[in-house]
């Protein structure tokens, strides 16, 4: 007897790679801090998929993953080379959530290597492509990250007004940790610039919610 065989429709192939791709990127995520090597092997599973059926997030999102992970490895180089690229993707095939990630991502590496005009620029356009879309979990970061180049080069001010704006943006999240790490750094902001009463005050803010969580 012949068997007539089912052949799935093309769009339902296409669901269940996009599915296993973000399977694999949200498994890599769980490995990034204890198996850098397994993550990143997941990773490039993920974009090997993403690829293959066409996903552009989600090979957007596995350069990004990629790029992190170089980061966090301390290879800035292959961080670099990455971001860049996952952010040209990003750019071409219109994900803008991963071009502002990768935008942050080159504005660190360009900081971290003394760069920190261009990496403040990087850095401002990443928070501006960031707030163009419905993902808010990050904004505190990217606040956090340019108040601290702020710092670097002196500019006490705008330092000072975008840790402000990170601790509002993280009030959503409900992260005191986040909060505290914040705290922390305007207390030695505004001791390094004369406001010890004021330093003092913050810092113990920082403490309690330390202690408290």
């Amino acid at each position: 007897m012949v068997q007539i065989q089912h052949r799935q429709p093309r769009e339902d192939q296409g669901q269940r790679s996009r599915a296993s791709a973000r399977l694999l990127l949200d498994l890599a995520r769980t490995h990034e801090a204890t198996e850098p090597e397994r993550a990143r092997v997941l990773v490039q599973q993920a974009r090997a998929l993403a690829r293959a059926d066409g996903d552009h997030v989600g090979e957007a999102e596995s350069l990004y993953r990629l790029a992190s992970l170089a980061h966090y490895d301390g290879q800035p180089g292959d961080a670099f080379a990455l971001a860049v690229e996952a952010r040209d993707f990003a750019m071409t095939h219109d994900v803008p959530l991963v071009m502002a990630w990768s935008l942050n991502l080159i504005g660190l590496v360009h900081t971290n290597s003394g760069n920190h005009s261009e990496g403040l620029a990087c850095c401002l356009q990443a928070l501006d492509c960031y707030r163009g879309t419905d993902h808010r979990v990050d904004e505190g970061n990217m606040l956090n990250t340019i108040a601290a180049i702020y710092h670097e080069l002196g500019d006490t001010d705008r330092a000072i007004v975008n840790y402000e704006a990170a601790m509002t943006a993280n009030a959503q999240l409900n992260r005191p940790d986040f909060d505290a790490i914040t705290l922390a750094n305007v207390a030695s902001l505004r001791a390094e610039r004369g406001e010890f009463d004021v330093a003092v005050e913050i810092g113990e803010r920082a403490l309690e919610l330390c202690r408290l969580h």
